[in-house]
């Protein structure tokens, strides 16, 4: 019995463009769950950041008692101002009624 190297180098042939595609589709799932997994890592960072700036926000923001503080403070400017306005309308009233002379 003599040995086909025709159909041996056929047959090695198809198995060798098997192994390729196989290969192939292969290495393509295995890049698109690195780039998922570089995406994935990409978002928890973010998120973390995100989660970071909200704990600074809210350890730092306005209690109650600061706006309790601050709204005093603009009422005792607003009295100054109310009195400062009093005294220019008495200095505009005397200057408008001076008698020359």
């Amino acid at each position: 019995m003599e040995t086909d190297w025709d159909q041996w180098k056929f047959w090695f042939d198809v198995s060798q463009w098997g192994v390729m595609v196989v290969l192939s589709v292969w290495i393509f799932i295995d890049k698109g769950r690195a780039k998922n997994s570089d995406a994935i890592e990409d978002v928890a960072m973010n998120q973390q950041t995100l989660d970071k700036r909200v704990l600074r926000l809210e350890n730092k923001a306005a209690t109650h008692e600061d706006i309790a503080k601050l709204t005093a403070e603009v009422e005792g400017l607003k009295s100054t101002l109310t009195r400062l306005t009093v005294t220019t309308d008495r200095i505009h009233d005397y200057l408008l009624n001076k008698k020359e002379g």
